[in-house]
């Protein structure tokens, strides 16, 4: 395919001059193309594409220059013997020095071509950016900015909002005015919850690429350009994530949880960057151990989420890592960019994720307590034993029920402190310490009782001495 612009300008009063964003975008789409030199192109070959500009007297040579070298394409410039006795002596030669540039005087190819105008489009895929917001209307815009500033945008950009007692809808309903074609809104009459909520808006979308952006969050402006050409590229890749830099007031906090090895730079002594592994052998067993790096605004194809039934309801993990886990375990691959484009607000305990640690922690606290148990069913069973080899009943044994009876008492009141520990996470915490300080207590008992059991058989003995 060859194709030929007239002109590229800042601006563009007609269809047919192509601005310098327009054509950042278009290059951005012929990714998945062989750009070839025009001495190397085979029109037979429906991947080759050779990219001729026209350079007018009003093109800002220097500018566009600049911008073909972050392609690193093979560019063909058209540049007539008018244009170039404008330019200064040297010029020309001194910008086209170290690129891929080739210069013609005159469009010389008789075949087929396509004339590039500003709204022409070359993706085949099509990308929907999801904002979630319940209740955080206060940092709705940057996300919706942040979004907006994209180098690449969304075909779609839908915010969905969770049923918020905040201005959330009056935001939303705003910026629909403003970009009817681009954003749509989504409010649920009721609260559906996390996964209903997302399942619901990902049916409310089309495009083949999504990822999620929590409404107290942001993209970096490049965000949806290099994870979109992570699965542009690779059509068995399923998941594109990204490090991210936490940010907001306890973004230190959570920063110095993470693993030593995944904390990377603090920038401005404001963000706190998270490198997260690459997307290997090790890292796939380390998602298998139950530890996730893959964020939840990882984009992702719609065919792998249809394929595992997208969202599922999972009380002791986060929805995303539930999601990517299973996609993984189905045979698709992620891929990582090494950069932390998305930035991750820390500002409150009671974000989604933050309340999933906490599920998590009273998980482990109810194992430990059932294993406390099993050792006390344990040690009952030997006092029994010990109880029915022992025919009289002498103040050493009643000394043994008296603290027995007490022990009794102490693992009722262990059992009840357990049952109202089940009602509540907010009552684990405040009685932990309590419950601890019990359990330190049943071990001295438990040491003094079986001191007493040696007494005891050391009376027995004698009286068995006695008796002979």
């Amino acid at each position: 395919m060859i194709l030929k612009y007239e002109g590229v300008y800042y601006e563009s009063n007609d269809n047919c001059q192509v601005t310098m964003d327009q054509l950042y975008k278009q290059l951005l789409e012929l990714r998945t193309k062989e750009i070839v030199p025009f001495s190397n192109y085979d029109a037979f070959n429906i991947n080759h594409v050779v990219l001729f500009i026209n350079i007018t007297g009003e093109t800002d040579l220097k500018a566009v220059v600049f911008l073909c070298n972050q392609f690193n394409y093979p560019f063909e410039f058209i540049i007539s013997e008018k244009v170039r006795s404008v330019l200064v002596e040297n010029e020309l030669e001194n910008l086209l020095k170290n690129t891929q540039i080739h210069v013609h005087e005159r469009f010389t190819y008789n075949g087929e071509y396509y004339l590039v105008k500003n709204d022409s489009n070359f993706k085949k895929k099509t990308t929907a950016v999801i904002i979630a917001s319940y209740n955080y209307g206060s940092f709705l815009i940057e996300a919706i900015e942040s979004v907006l500033r994209q180098t690449f945008l969304p075909d779609e950009i839908l915010i969905t909002d969770d049923c918020s007692e905040d201005n959330t809808q009056e935001i939303a309903s705003i910026y629909v005015e403003k970009y009817p074609d681009l954003i749509k809104f989504n409010r649920n009459p009721t609260n559906l919850g996390i996964v209903q909520n997302f399942n619901k808006a990902v049916s409310l979308t089309k495009s083949d690429y999504i990822c999620f952006l929590g409404a107290d969050n942001r993209f970096r402006s490049d965000y949806i350009e290099r994870t979109s050409e992570i699965l542009d590229c690779n059509p068995r890749i399923g998941i594109a994530y990204t490090d991210f830099a936490l940010f907001g007031p306890r973004a230190r906090i959570v920063y110095d949880s993470f693993n030593e090895e995944w904390k990377g730079s603090i920038k401005y002594n404001e963000f706190y960057i998270i490198n997260f592994p690459e997307f290997d052998t090790n890292a796939i067993e380390t998602i298998k151990e139950g530890k996730n790096f893959i964020h939840g605004s990882s984009m992702y194809r719609r065919e792998a989420f249809e394929e595992v039934g997208g969202y599922l309801q999972e009380s002791t993990v986060p929805e995303d890592f539930n999601l990517f886990s299973r996609m993984i375990s189905q045979g698709w691959l992620a891929k990582k960019v090494n950069q932390p484009l998305l930035e991750y607000r820390q500002h409150s305990r009671d974000q989604a994720n933050n309340k999933m640690i906490s599920y998590a922690e009273l998980a482990f606290y109810k194992d430990a307590y059932k294993k406390s148990n099993m050792l006390i069913e344990d040690k009952e069973k030997y006092i029994n034993w010990l109880e029915n080899t022992n025919g009289e009943k002498d103040k050493g044994i009643q000394w043994l029920e008296n603290q027995l009876l007490e022990r009794n008492e102490g693992i009722e009141w262990l059992k009840a402190q357990l049952k109202e520990k089940d009602e509540g996470i907010e009552w684990l915490k405040t009685q932990l310490k309590e419950k601890d300080e019990g359990i330190e207590w049943l071990k001295a008992q438990l040491k003094e009782k079986d001191e007493g059991i040696k007494w005891l058989e050391g009376e027995l003995e004698n009286r068995n001495n006695d008796m002979k």
